[in-house]
């Protein structure tokens, strides 16, 4: 049986950027949330996936997840409590401005107006002030088509967790695939709602999704 081993890496090389990169693209191959992101253009989904890789290694946090060879086979891109992917301008200069500028005007009005405003209108009221300040936040959590169902998501998840629980917080994400959010559920995830997303591509049906400490671990 594979093992995995789960790393927090702070540095990548471009060969590794783009590692990840392909994988991402192999994992959301006709992945249609991943492509309303997209603006229903498959060209630009390594460009986005770049943009979001490098937002995070500036002000995020990268955990990667590899064989016992050291292959990367899976990741995650986290945001600690208070801080967000795209939030800042520094961020947004790591690739996510040239990937924008690309986009249809429509898509660009997606981005700039209805994905925040219906963000802010349903997803944040979810949570707390408070709880705001101790949510850490997966915004991709990616792995290789030829190593899922081998508890590559489980075992990153599982880590993480572990870190936000020792930072007195807990952990959090969206998804739009129903597959996906009966995994996330066996993973000891909660659903706290569910909200419809418009999009110019497709509308989807968003699940927030939190999993938290009940007591000791």
């Amino acid at each position: 049986m594979l093992s995995f081993l789960v790393e927090l890496v702070n540095t990548m090389s471009e060969q590794e950027i783009d590692t990840l990169t392909k994988i991402n693209t192999k994992a959301y191959a006709e992945d249609n949330p991943w492509e309303v992101m997209i603006g229903g253009d498959w060209s630009l989904s390594e460009d986005l996936a770049r943009a979001m890789i490098r937002a995070t290694l500036l002000e995020g946090q990268i955990y990667v997840v590899k064989t016992q060879n050291g292959k990367i086979v899976s990741f995650g891109l986290w945001f600690k409590p208070q801080t967000a992917i795209f939030s800042t301008a520094e961020q947004r200069k790591l690739g996510f401005d040239e990937f924008f500028a690309k986009l249809k005007p429509e898509v660009k009005y997606w981005y700039t107006h209805t994905y925040p405003e219906i963000a802010q209108k349903y997803a944040e009221p979810l949570f707390t002030d408070e709880e705001k300040k101790k949510r850490w936040w997966c915004y991709n959590l990616a792995t290789d088509p030829e190593y899922q169902g081998l508890g590559c998501a489980t075992t990153l998840v599982d880590h993480v967790y572990q870190v936000a629980v020792k930072a007195e917080g807990f952990i959090g994400l969206a998804t739009a695939l129903e597959l996906n959010l009966k995994k996330y559920l066996s993973m000891a995830f909660h659903e706290r709602g569910s909200f419809l997303m418009p999009s110019p591509i497709s509308d989807t049906t968003n699940h927030v999704l939190t999993r938290e400490s009940q007591g000791p671990e």
